[in-house]
């Protein structure tokens, strides 16, 4: 688990580039809204999962990610 105390692997673009592929694809494959994939999540696990759980403070985090990451995506200056 040390290689994971390093930010980078929890922060930053690359995380959120992560982030944005699992929270933008359905179980099935498809292509979902973050939104849609967390409620589907939600109603998958039930309202005692641990994700349900974390969720008000996950959610938001996530979120944030896969806006940060489409923000990237669509700048002009990207590589």
């Amino acid at each position: 688990m040390r290689q994971f105390a390093d930010p980078r692997t929890w922060t930053g673009p690359l995380a959120d580039a992560l982030s944005w592929a699992d929270q933008t694809t359905g179980p099935g494959g498809e292509t979902v809204t973050v939104e849609a994939r967390l409620r589907e999540m939600l109603a998958r696990h039930g309202p005692d999962s641990p994700n349900a759980l974390c969720n008000a403070e996950r959610a938001p985090v996530l979120v944030a990610a896969v806006m940060a990451t489409e923000a990237r995506l669509a700048s002009p200056t990207r590589r």
